[in-house]
């Protein structure tokens, strides 16, 4: 009788475990207090901001040296000698210096290219302390719900450990079975002084990331989830979205537009200018034309522009190698965790649980040597559970880094 007693209990602690593990990740709480987080650490952080600011003075810097050069005017006066006789000479002279016009043209194309660089950069930028947030954030929610499960052990055990002392004395007890529950009630003690210690430190890490304004994580729920695309799928959306990838590819577009400046540079400047000359009371005065002859000043500028085009083009099969192999490594991570985390919950049907221990305990269907290897193997199977939950969520955080 007592084994089907104990059989039909633990079959529906089976079933309520289930249950309780399957709807624990909840649905959409957790989503948007994430996305206020990021969005503050957006609008605080100050490497953001001093990143941005930079490219701001890059882009007026990529606008400057697009016009022809400023104009030069010369004025001479020389005293001649001797005076009755030389008199004093008068000039002045104003001349302009132009590139070859087409040029010009090429130089705002190359600006244009540039400029549109500066934004792949920034995003870059911007994700990689984004993604920081977040996986900070879903680090914070791991750890509070370790908060809340050491909450509840700790209150068990030291139930447990008052009770083992109070049958000691009453002579119901062996010394053995005090040490065991409290060197249980010790070691727990022990984890939540950790986790309280790391939940500091991540939300200090938090708080520099927001520019120095507090963030408090209180989430116990990460994210709702779906279910990733067909790796190919994914990996074609990523490469398209791809920031650093977009920046490669432009840096070749860029040099691209400085082989054709460094050509147009190569042909003949023009300079027209006005010159007047006053001497002995008599004044000359007329236009000035001059063309620069292109015959050794850049003579190896185009082959070097048509080399750093063939240096961009291997960077761009480069990255885009590397980029195969980190998503495919993500990707397969992805898998192995989504399969390990439908293996735990169907294990966890057949676990026993601390509450169910805890009784088969008191009513002597178990020793208490038994208690305390089931209910190690039990906390060391859901404890497995909660950080394959968090590397699973914190895989899925990176593969979309993308979107931030």
């Amino acid at each position: 009788m007592k084994n089907i007693s104990k059989t039909v209990c633990m079959n529906t602690w089976r079933r309520l475990f289930f249950c309780f593990i399957v709807l624990f990740p909840g649905t959409g709480f957790a989503q948007g207090n994430l996305e206020k987080v990021l969005a503050s650490v957006a609008q605080h952080n100050k490497a953001i901001a001093a990143n941005k600011q930079y490219w701001e003075a890059r882009k007026l810097a990529l606008r400057t040296g697009l016009t022809p050069e400023n104009p030069e005017v010369v004025y001479d006066y020389m005293r001649g000698r001797p005076q009755e006789i030389a008199g004093n000479q008068h000039d002045f002279t104003v001349t302009q210096q132009f590139d070859f016009p087409t040029a010009y043209s090429k130089k705002k194309a190359l600006s244009k290219e540039q400029i549109a660089q500066t934004e792949f950069q920034a995003a870059a930028f911007r994700q990689d302390i984004l993604l920081e947030a977040k996986l900070s954030y879903l680090e914070m929610v791991y750890l509070n719900r370790q908060k809340v499960t050491l909450a509840r052990r700790l209150q068990t055990s030291e139930r447990l450990y008052h009770d083992y002392q109070k049958k000691f004395k009453q002579g119901f007890a062996s010394i053995l079975e005090v040490n065991k529950s409290r060197i249980q009630l010790t070691t727990l003690q022990n984890e939540v002084r950790q986790i309280e210690s790391q939940l500091k430190l991540y939300t200090e890490k938090l708080t520099q990331l927001n520019g120095g304004n507090v963030i408090a994580v209180t989430d116990t729920l990460y994210p709702a989830q779906t279910q990733l695309p067909a790796y190919e799928v994914m990996d074609s959306v990523v490469e398209v979205n791809d920031p650093i990838l977009k920046t490669v590819k432009q840096q070749r577009e860029i040099a691209v537009k400085e082989k054709e400046v460094a050509r147009a540079l190569t042909l003949p400047k023009l300079g027209a200018g006005y010159h007047s000359q006053a001497i002995l009371g008599q004044t000359f005065n007329g236009g000035r034309v001059g063309v620069s002859v292109p015959l050794w000043q850049d003579k190896n500028k185009v082959k070097q522009k048509e080399a750093e085009i063939l240096y961009s083009e291997l960077q761009i099969q480069s990255h885009r190698t590397e980029h195969l192999h980190d998503i495919k490594a993500l990707y397969d991570r992805y898998e192995s965790l989504r399969a390990g985390l439908v293996d735990y919950q169907n294990l966890m049907q057949d676990v026993k649980s601390d509450v169910l221990l805890a009784k088969a305990l008191r009513l002597g269907e178990i020793s208490s040597i038994e208690y305390f290897m089931e209910l190690t193997y039990f906390y060391n199977a859901y404890d497995n559970y909660l950080a394959l939950k968090k590397e699973y969520n914190q895989v899925v955080a990176r593969l979309y880094k993308f979107a931030l």
